[in-house]
């Protein structure tokens, strides 16, 4: 007696809730399978789908046809976990050996015909297995099975997006499916399962293998195994792993280790063929934090995010303003992930310290005076409308020799008093609005540290179209409280016999 028993309605429950095209895609990859092995001595050269609505049920009927070599234990038809030589070949899918009693399992009635014989599922009673009703090639598969119509109309578009093997002409309800245009081919060394001998439990290892680049489908691209589709992904262009991929038996995801290796292997393939739209997309930020993707890759990649001079923001201010009078874009931290700046530092990008003002500096801290005072509570007030930012902290310090009159990370607005005329802070004149506003500029829409670029500039135009609305269409509120940290000598100057006193606000 054997050790354990099937219970094919607990089997039933299982397979029920996944979609219809999971389940019947695995016959059609048992042919692709074939193509690649080892031991097949006649390999497929045609595989015929169908998928077509029964009349008047709701229910589908599938048949597979194809010319190869067939089963060569007709036990294989109906024996769960049964031992394959596909778990010691990397380059063909098949490993589990459940693809057609999972879906016998939901099937009202179906049956296998093959070169080792026939076997029967009949709607009730046990299987018929005949060893004398053969087939001179290939094998024949065909079932009926519950299905809505919108369900077998998904998966025929998903049998359509199968990519056969070079060599087997493959159709789909009689349209031959060809293979989607390839883009690029890479190699790249990624987790796979083998068997390294009969017998043995399978393994997980890396092992260097191709991937193919194609063109995504309509609705976007996918992750492919050796052809078949196991998950959409978020990058512009579709991969094929050309060896087992590591799945669970439903064969429906990966994990996101896996996942960020492929978007490396992705960008290192097509980095030439993006656009700047492109480099902030969360595809390209995992593939940068990957320590497969090519310093060559992350170059091109952060010279087309942020243009060709680019260094990472350091501690040292004077750096920083030196690199940027210098015309470079100065990456602030916030910007990029731990891993993504590990990965720009691999492929050769310097911090600002390294390249200018490398001498350390010490800064001076500046208690400031009350016109000081008025000038961060205006900016604050800015910083609330402007930029939706409650609580912006301003500091005033002093370095000499730092060429820039202020700075700003998010949340913080630096002003180094010894840049800045003697009386800037006496009086909030336009060109005090005007720093102010262009160190707002940096708060990105989102609350992140935008660098000077195309961006910024954006985002600074923004700001002053508010601003003009904000004065234009009388907002009482807002404009109230800027008005408060205004003077009547702040637009107009000294008092002059017979103009309103100077302390007067607007």
């Amino acid at each position: 007696m054997a050790r354990f028993e099937v219970d094919v309605e607990g089997m039933k429950e299982l397979q029920g809730g996944r979609d219809l095209w999971r389940l019947v895609k695995e016959l059609p990859v048992n042919v692709f399978d074939e193509c690649a092995r080892d031991d097949v001595v006649q390999r497929p050269t045609v595989c015929h789908v169908t998928a077509n609505p029964i009349k008047g049920r709701r229910a589908v009927r599938v048949t597979v046809e194809d010319d190869g070599q067939g089963f060569q234990h007709l036990e294989d038809a109906y024996t769960l976990f049964r031992s394959t030589p596909k778990r010691g070949q990397p380059e063909v899918a098949g490993r589990f050996n459940m693809g057609e009693k999972e879906i016998m399992a939901l099937a009202y009635e179906g049956r296998i015909e093959t070169t080792s014989g026939t076997v029967e599922f009949p709607r009730s009673g046990d299987r018929k297995v005949s060893k004398r009703r053969k087939r001179a090639a290939g094998t024949y598969i065909a079932l009926d099975l519950p299905a809505k119509v919108d369900e077998i109309q998904a998966c025929v578009t998903m049998l359509r997006r199968l990519v056969p093997p070079l060599g087997l002409r493959f159709t789909v309800n009689g349209e031959e499916i060809g293979r989607p245009q390839e883009i690029a081919r890479t190699q790249s060394c990624l987790n796979t399962v083998i068997q390294t001998r009969p017998g043995e439990p399978l393994k997980t290892g890396y092992r260097t293998t191709d991937i193919v680049i194609y063109e995504p489908a309509d609705e976007g691209a996918w992750l492919f195994e050796l052809g078949c589709p196991v998950q959409r992904i978020e990058a512009p262009y579709s991969a094929d792993v050309r060896q087992k991929v590591p799945m669970p038996p439903e064969r429906d995801t990966v994990s996101n280790y896996f996942l960020q290796d492929i978007y490396a292997a992705v960008l290192n393939a097509t980095v030439d063929l993006l656009t700047v739209s492109d480099t902030g997309e969360d595809w390209m930020k995992q593939a940068l934090e990957d320590s497969d993707t090519r310093s060559e890759t992350v170059q091109k990649a952060a010279r087309l995010r942020f243009g060709d001079k680019v260094v990472l923001w350091s501690s040292n201010p004077v750096a920083n303003e030196e690199a940027i009078e210098a015309g470079y874009v100065v990456v602030p931290p916030q910007v990029l992930s731990k891993a993504e700046r590990e990965g720009y530092k691999r492929a050769g990008f310097k911090y600002s310290s390294d390249e200018f003002g490398v001498t350390p500096v010490s800064v001076d801290e500046v208690k400031p005076d009350e016109d000081m005072l008025r000038v961060a509570a205006y900016a604050r007030a800015l910083a609330r409308h402007l930029v939706g930012l409650d609580g912006l902290t301003v500091r005033f310090y002093r370095l000499p020799r730092a060429k820039y009159v202020a700075t700003y990370r998010v949340g913080l607005l630096s002003f180094n008093v010894a840049t800045l005329p003697r009386d800037f802070f006496g009086r909030i004149t336009a060109d005090v609005t005007d720093l102010i506003l262009h160190e707002l500029g940096h708060h990105g829409p989102d609350g992140e540290d935008l660098p000077h670029g195309r961006a910024y500039v954006n985002r600074l135009s923004a700001l002053g179209a508010r601003l003009f609305h904000i004065m234009l269409e009388d907002y009482s509120d807002d404009i109230a409280e800027l008005k408060e940290h205004l003077r009547w000598t702040d637009q107009r100057g000294k008092k002059k016999a017979g103009e309103n006193p100077s302390n007067a606000t607007l």
